[in-house]
């Protein structure tokens, strides 16, 4: 860990609470959403050609991909 970061513990600890609380899959939502947008129009299409709101991954597509 970076020494400007508190101990690994108190790090997991946060990570722990935010995933049990969804903000992690929230978090990479978001970044995922700006980095479509940051890539131009076309980029914000799905594998399907479906077009996905800034911020809204669907979840079932996700996984479906992710399988692959």
């Amino acid at each position: 860990m970076p020494a400007d970061l508190p101990a690994w513990d108190r790090v997991y600890a946060f990570f722990r609470r935010w995933r049990e609380h969804g903000l992690v899959k929230e978090f990479h939502d978001r970044l995922r959403g700006r980095a479509r947008e940051a890539r131009g129009p076309r980029s914000g299409a799905d594998r399907c050609g479906h077009r996905l709101p800034v911020g809204q991954g669907r979840r079932l597509g996700a996984r479906r991909h992710a399988r692959l």
